[in-house]
This record gives C-alpha cells, structure tokens and sequence, in this order.
C-alpha cells in the first residue's frame, strides 16, 4: 500500500507542477516572443515533465513509505512526504522548464535573425575581387564637396544618387548642369529628412527637372551613394558617411570612398539602386506629404 500511495502523490504532485509550471512559462514566452504558442508549451511542457518527474518520485517515495509504513499507515506519510515532494518537484520542474524553453527561444530568435538576415532569393553579401583605383577623403580635413562634384561632373551617361539628408547648393547644382549635357541624374532621398522646403536642395533638382523620389519603406533611407556610369567604361562609384550638407562638409567627421574602374561593384550599386527606386514614390514639389 505504501508504494502505491507514493507513486500517487508523485505523479498528482508532478502533474499538477507541471501544468502549472508549463502554463506560467507558455504565458512568458507569448508576451515576450509575440509568439502564440502558449497553449502548446503548456501541453508539451505539463505531459512530459510532468509525467517524468512524477513518476521518477513517486518510486523514490514508494520505497521510503514502504520503509516507513511499519508504524505509521501510507497516507499519514503520504501527506507529510506529499508536501517535500511538492516542492523538489517544482525545482525540478522549473529548471527543466527554463531549459526547454531557453532551448525553443533561442532557436526561434536564431531562426528569426536568419529569416531577417537572408529572406528568400537574397544574397547576405556579395564579394568581388578587388581592382581598379581607390580614392579616400575625410573631412573637415579634406575638401570633400568638391572631391564630390569633381565626380558628379566626370559622368557621361548615367548618375543615381542615394541620398539622407541633402542641403548642399554645390551638390545639387553640379547634379543639374549634368542633365543639361546629357547625363541622366536619378536621385532617390529619404523622405523624413527632406519633405520640408526650407534649407533643402531638393527643390533645385526639382525645378531643373531632375526626377526625384521619396523612400517611405524604411525607418531610415540612410545611403549615401553616387553610382556613375555604371556600365562602362569608365564607371565609379561613391559611397561613405558624408551626407550632402555644409555640416558634413564643414563641422562633422566623416569619410568617403571612390572606387573607379571596377564596374562589376557599379553595376552592384546599380541593381541595389534600382531595386529601391521600386518601392521609392516620385516627388513633383516640396512641401510633401505621404498619401
């Protein structure tokens, strides 16, 4: 009699924990994962530890009534033992609870960062071999706008431009009297930093007649880019932290990187370019306002 009221208390004090445990810890990891999955936690959490850690103590506690139970009857030690039981049950409970489910979280974060980082039909990186020539300005050390507009005014063909934040007269200027010898300029600028007409360059491509569009997909339309020529032959391309502003010209630490000649990278740019003018609404005048 005695091992069978062990085995009892075991596998009810067990089941109990467990379902407990298991609804707590399913209830945590839907607020904090935003993952509906509590009621299968649970289930799969209060059937197996449960029933493992039931049964596992419930045999231990059988042979010590069993022991015991020549002076007193199983289920006055039933009940005394019950309550020691209960609550190395619920250690172990918990501590292979939060084991599993640090194991199920930590392969649905790794699982989410991987499904972020390389949706389907996306490369995570592109490598190239490297050639060509490289050239590097910092400012406020260096004249970095004009190392800029002597770029823009060596296209001949094509120029797409990424830019954040955009206030550089120069810039802008030099972007136009490209368009007038014949280069098509395509500009692609964030939308937060430059929908107000006030200190804005914006309005000089606009009047010009150089096609402007606003992204509004991202938090941050954060390139800086300037793509010439991208097919060839003498193609370039520049990129870095330098926004297209006197401050980054004058005030901030920033940098620029040019690499010329090396137009299988320009071409890379380009297609990245291009698939963000997709997604990117054209602008005809400033102020702006997203429909």
């Amino acid at each position: 009699m005695g091992e069978r009221v062990g085995e009892r208390v075991g596998e009810r004090v067990g089941e109990r924990v467990g379902e407990r445990v298991g609804e707590r810890v399913g209830e945590r990891v839907g607020e904090r994962g935003e993952l509906r999955v509590e009621d299968e936690i649970s289930d799969q959490i209060s059937d197996q530890i449960g029933e493992q850690i039931g049964e596992q103590i419930g045999e231990q506690i059988g042979e010590q009534i069993g022991e015991r139970g020549g002076d007193r009857t199983g289920e006055q030690i039933g009940e005394q033992v019950g309550e020691q039981v209960g609550e190395r049950v619920e250690q172990r409970t918990l501590e292979r609870t939060r084991g599993h489910c640090a194991s199920m979280l930590g392969w649905m974060a790794a699982l989410a960062l991987v499904a972020a980082a390389a949706p389907p039909g996306v490369q995570a990186s592109e490598r190239f071999a490297g050639k060509g020539e490289i050239e590097l300005a910092f400012s406020p050390r260096d004249d970095t706008e004009k190392v800029v507009i002597g770029l823009i005014r060596s296209a001949r063909k094509t120029l797409e431009v990424h830019a954040y934040a955009f206030t550089s007269r120069n810039i802008a200027d030099a972007m136009v009297a490209a368009q007038r010898r014949g280069v098509r300029v395509e500009v692609l600028a964030d939308a937060q930093m430059n929908r107000r007409e006030k200190g804005n360059a914006i309005p000089r491509l606009l009047a010009a007649g150089v096609p402007v569009a606003f992204e509004t997909r991202y938090n941050a339309a954060h390139n800086k880019v300037l793509i010439v020529d991208a097919e060839g032959p003498r193609c370039a391309v520049l990129t870095g932290s330098y926004n297209f502003t006197w401050s980054a010209d004058n005030r901030n630490a920033e940098n620029i990187l040019i690499v010329r000649d090396h137009c299988e990278l320009a071409r890379a740019y380009r297609a990245n370019w291009l698939r963000h003018r997709k997604d990117a609404t054209r602008v005809t005048s400033l102020p702006w306002r997203e429909r």
